[in-house]
């Protein structure tokens, strides 16, 4: 399966890799280079005014997006044309968009839409993404606004694996250790 933006990600319990072990991913960008994603559900302890003070928003927290250039901001909002050149990506779902209006639209606070702010990416390499779906790594979901916006993302991971039914389903209550079942 070729990944597309709006794809989300979950990965499956045997992926043991620190970096992704139990997290969602939404696919921003996919093209001839390889492919852009933000990991939603790990949180820091960062609020946004700690990294720039236009940023301020009480009670916002900052995200892990990735183990890529974690010294980079990334942005996931529901504030669609009011942040300029933002790219949609599912209905209420749209990312970047030109900083300035960013900023000045976190000035005047005058939106009720959500904003969710990333450190870092994940990015894979052109086909290696495909490989890991393939492999089985993950499991491939279309992304609903609302789990972003209105899912704790402590259950985040489990939602998304609920969603797709079947075995996946039963994926979401397997216990970290196996071993321990």
């Amino acid at each position: 399966m070729a990944p597309f933006p709006g794809m989300v990600l979950a990965a499956v319990p045997i992926l043991r890799d620190p970096n992704f072990y139990r997290t969602v991913v939404l696919i921003c960008d996919h093209n001839e280079e390889g492919t852009f994603g933000l990991v939603l559900n790990r949180e820091t302890d960062l609020e946004p005014d700690q990294i720039l003070e236009e940023l301020g928003r009480p009670g916002v927290t900052v995200r892990v997006g990735g183990p890529v250039q974690p010294n980079t901001l990334h942005y996931l909002h529901e504030l669609g044309a009011q942040i300029q050149a933002s790219i949609p990506l599912v209905e209420g779902l749209w990312w970047g968009g030109d900083f300035d209006s960013l900023k000045d639209e976190m000035a005047g606070r005058t939106s009720e839409g959500a904003i969710r702010y990333f450190l870092g990416y994940s990015g894979w390499g052109d086909g290696q993404l495909e490989v890991e779906i393939a492999e089985g790594s993950w499991a491939v979901a279309r992304m609903r606004a609302d789990w972003l916006f209105r899912t704790d993302s402590a259950d985040l991971w489990r939602q998304v694996m609920l969603s797709l039914g079947g075995d996946w389903a039963l994926m979401a209550n397997y216990p970290d250790d196996p071993r321990l079942n």
